[in-house]
């Protein structure tokens, strides 16, 4: 017999188990439900491993989709949607068992466009799109994305980037290790992240009083509409400010600054980054 060498049969095991895991089909159950909620109503909704999206709708009820997926049916069955359901508020929480493998529990859910939202999650991407009452979100291990969310919004990626696209209210985000990308703005934003750049870009200025966008290590972009007036105060510890405007820039040997008004000042700007470069621009 001809002896194989101990890679060799690390290999041919490698390959049968992965043919085997690969062969082996994940199991699916989807769950759909309606429930009856007030056009400004609460909704929360909680997650530990799986994704979450919630969508605005001109009804007064949410329509609630739980996708199940696991490697076995008895994972499956110990995968719980609790929901939590009254007329003023609707609560639903993903739970898992200790011992799930390769489970995963994704809720997508259409709500009353005014309602008031929370969403959390542990290991999944948050979504929320056409609100018009207040959104808060946040997840520990996944991306954050916002579209077309006129309420106030509180946003925070322990671990991943930001995304807006469409906003009329506040906005308060923070990245620890992403990038925050916004656009299509009217509103007071401050947006600051960890490990990541961060862009702002406003299409109108009348909702705007205050812009506040920081970042410790990356690059810095604000654009605001012709004619805008601000007051701005930027500061690149050790970067570079460009800007398509006469702006009276400071350049230091490891960095750059610039204070000045343009037009009426009424919206105040603060850019800072520690570890980076800063662009102004106006439309």
């Amino acid at each position: 017999m001809k002896k194989v060498g101990a890679a060799a049969l690390v290999l041919v095991l490698w390959l049968g188990l992965g043919r085997a895991s690969s062969a082996w089909p994940d199991v699916r159950e989807v769950d759909h439900k309606t429930y009856v909620l007030s056009a400004a109503g609460d909704v929360a909704v909680e997650n530990s491993s799986g994704d979450v999206e919630v969508i605005g709708w001109d009804r007064n009820e949410v329509d609630l989709t739980a996708t199940k997926t696991a490697w076995s049916h008895d994972d499956l069955s110990r995968m719980q949607a609790v929901v939590n359901a009254t007329p003023t508020g609707f609560g639903v929480r993903a739970v898992y068992p200790n011992d799930c493998s390769n489970c995963d529990l994704s809720l997508v859910l259409r709500v009353p466009r005014g309602a008031r939202v929370t969403l959390r999650t542990s290991s999944g991407d948050v979504k929320a799109e056409s609100i018009t009452g207040a959104v808060r979100a946040e997840s520990s291990s996944g991306d954050v994305g916002m579209t077309n969310v006129a309420g106030e919004m509180h946003l925070i990626a322990t671990s991943g980037d930001i995304n807006i696209d469409g906003s009329r209210g506040t906005i308060e985000a923070v990245a620890s290790s992403g990038s925050i990308d916004a656009s299509r703005l009217d509103g007071s934003a401050d947006l600051v992240a960890s490990s990541g750049d961060v862009s702002a870009d406003f299409d109108r200025f009348d909702g705007v009083k205050t812009i506040r966008l920081e970042s410790s290590s990356g690059d810095i972009s604000l654009k605001v509409p012709r004619g805008a007036g601000f007051v701005i105060q930027a500061t690149a510890v050790n970067g570079s400010i460009d800007s398509n405007l006469r702006l009276p820039i400071h350049e230091r040997d490891s960095g750059a600054d610039v204070a000045a008004q343009v037009g009426d000042g009424k919206v105040t700007a603060q850019l800072k980054t520690t570890s980076g470069d800063i662009d102004i621009s106006m439309h």
